[in-house]
């Protein structure tokens, strides 16, 4: 089991931290460029969907082990 889980301050940006339980530090924090209070707004509109992609590599490394992710 993987725990995702989206934050941040209002006049920050959206935080996206990924652990593999609720106790443990996270194995991943992505700062997103989108503004956290855009992401409120867009949420109150109805559904919203956020898409993380990356060019995974011929050698098929780990998900966490890829360098560059684009939102």
């Amino acid at each position: 089991r993987v725990i995702g889980t989206l934050f941040g301050f209002r006049k920050g940006h959206v935080h996206f931290a990924v652990q593999e339980d609720l106790k443990s530090e996270p194995i991943l924090v992505l700062e997103l460029a989108t503004p956290t209070n855009t992401l409120v707004k867009e949420m109150a509109s109805g559904l919203v969907r956020i898409a993380l992609e990356c060019e995974r590599a011929a050698n098929r490394r780990k998900l966490f082990q890829e360098p560059m992710w684009t939102m």
